[in-house]
């Protein structure tokens, strides 16, 4: 229910007598006037990581971090979480990526487990949206310059990107656009002023996207993206045109809101829904501040959260981070 009025919901399935398999039926109805709440309510779920790997630890430091630094401002949530325990959780958090982290500054899923690219992505940009959320700098002084040194490896990974597609260039390739590794970083990048990027590879690329004529090349994940990049590189008129595409793609009813139902929202982590929603309602939250179709993405987004979480630990720190 959005606004004042009636609505009348259909409870036959529930309460169906002629069901065989239903027994002691029952409804739980739950309201909040403040939908970040429920982000506060997926915390717990993330800070002891099922999994001794990369992407688990560093949910698990994320959530954490969030709940030590929401509990100072929040009688509620204090008296919720002990905050010593928060501490010993946090320390361990980064204690295991420290280990999983090689010399190189990347990220291998689990232990033993070569560097990859795409977990250190994921794991730095899960910090970096996390210094958004509290304003403090990333990760605490005892890790030893471990984000530094993700930083520089995946800004290598872009120069080395960025010398094959101008190579690429000479050779006469058409319709050269970064590729959505390289999206995820200038997008890191535009997040933590540029910390540790060569900004002759970053402003190639960014030029790149200001003259792509064709949009359709990116999915709605990296139009999204690229909104961001160009909005905080300058380029104001030509992320609103980026954002303007990615709305052509939505969809919307009362009850679910606003969301993207098509292929071209792919994305490689389990779904590719929720962390395009919460790409797009960041792009519209920076370049275009419109409060209302902000409202109706955040409306699927709880829609999507049924029980305690958003599936799975990536999905749910990208909506609390919505939220």
């Amino acid at each position: 229910i959005n606004s004042e009025g009636t609505s009348t919901f259909s409870l036959e399935s529930l309460f169906n007598h002629h069901s065989k398999s239903i027994s002691h039926p029952k409804m739980i109805v739950e309201y909040t006037g403040n939908p970040g709440w429920y982000a506060v309510q997926a915390l717990p779920v993330l800070q002891n990581p099922d999994n001794e790997n990369a992407i688990s630890w560093v949910v698990a430091y994320y959530a954490n971090t969030l709940t030590s630094h929401l509990a100072k401002t929040n009688a509620e949530i204090t008296s919720r979480f002990g905050l010593d325990t928060l501490s010993v959780r946090t320390s361990m958090a980064i204690r295991q990526l420290q280990e999983l982290q090689d010399a190189e500054g990347a990220w291998g899923w689990y232990k033993g487990m070569n560097g990859s690219r795409y977990i250190t992505t994921q794991v730095v940009e899960l910090l970096t949206r996390l210094q958004q959320l509290t304003g403090r700098s990333l990760i605490e002084k005892e890790s030893d310059g471990m984000y530094e040194k993700a930083l520089a490896y995946l800004a290598q990974k872009a120069k080395e990107e960025y010398i094959h597609t101008k190579k690429w260039e000479k050779e006469g390739v058409k319709n050269l656009c970064p590729s959505e590794q390289v999206l995820h970083y200038l997008y890191i990048c535009a997040l933590n002023g540029n910390k540790k990027a060569d900004k002759d590879v970053n402003r190639y690329f960014i030029e790149k996207l200001v003259q792509l004529g064709n949009m359709r090349l990116l999915t709605i994940y990296g139009k999204a993206c690229a909104a961001i990049i160009l909005q905080e590189a300058g380029y104001e008129a030509k992320a609103k045109a980026y954002l303007q595409s990615v709305m052509e793609y939505s969809v919307y009813t009362d009850e679910m809101g606003r969301y993207f139902d098509s292929p071209r929202a792919e994305y490689s982590w389990y779904s590719y829904k929720i962390p395009t929603q919460v790409a797009v309602i960041e792009a519209i939250h920076r370049v275009a501040k419109e409060e209302k179709t902000i409202e109706e993405l955040k409306r699927w987004l709880l829609q999507q959260k049924r029980t305690q979480d958003w599936e799975t630990p990536i999905a749910t720190a990208d909506a609390i981070y919505a939220l």
